[in-house]
């Protein structure tokens, strides 16, 4: 999320920069629509987490990492916020672990109904604890805004790599809800119901 932000900020600064440069056409007209960036203070919880966020229609999804002191454990949440009204943050009901299961995800995004989409890594139980010595499990999973897992589709085989471990840089969806999982060598390719369509 930093690097977007980034991005966007140097293409905003570069649009003003030409028009302040004379900002005229090959006609020497002034052009018709100037774009300014602006910005708003969000009021968030102190641990949010951007690096995933995803902004659908005004409203900006993101994760908050909580840690229970009495107990001992934390857990990641996920929230909304309409970015013009700055309503909420409201919590979504949204756990995408599996009961008895320890599930690290690494990306993941929101539809426009609100049911997330989720990739990351699945460590195996053992009957002492999670067996953190081996290497994980990658699946893709989809929780309905009810919190229902809707799928949990194994995706290890198309993410081989050299050191023996994977990880998805980016997630995206395009409007026919094909989901894109890049890694640094190129993007794989799914459907909105996590059956694999190939790689690019």
């Amino acid at each position: 999320m930093k690097k977007k932000l980034l991005a966007l900020v140097l293409c905003m600064t570069a649009c003003v920069s030409l028009f302040g440069c004379g900002g005229k056409d090959d006609s020497g007209k002034l052009p018709e629509f100037l774009y300014v960036p602006t910005f708003q203070e969000l009021q968030l919880g102190e641990n949010a987490d951007f690096w995933n966020s995803d902004i659908i229609g005004t409203n900006l999804y993101y994760s908050n990492y909580e840690y229970n002191e009495e107990t001992g454990n934390g857990t990641q949440k996920y929230y909304k916020m309409d970015l013009l009204s700055q309503e909420g943050p409201v919590e979504l009901a949204i756990t995408p672990s599996k009961d008895g299961e320890d599930f690290s995800g690494n990306a993941y995004l929101f539809d426009a109904d609100d049911n997330m989409y989720i990739v990351g890594h699945v460590y195996p139980m053992m009957e002492e604890g999670v067996d953190y010595d081996v290497e994980p499990g990658i699946e893709l999973r989809k929780v309905s805004n009810t919190n229902e897992v809707e799928f949990a589709q194994d995706i290890t085989k198309h993410f081989a790599s050299d050191d023996g471990w994977a990880y998805v840089q980016y997630m995206e969806m395009d409007a026919e809800n094909n989901i894109y999982l890049a890694q640094e060598n190129g993007v794989h390719i799914f459907d909105g119901e996590g059956a694999y369509i190939g790689y690019v």
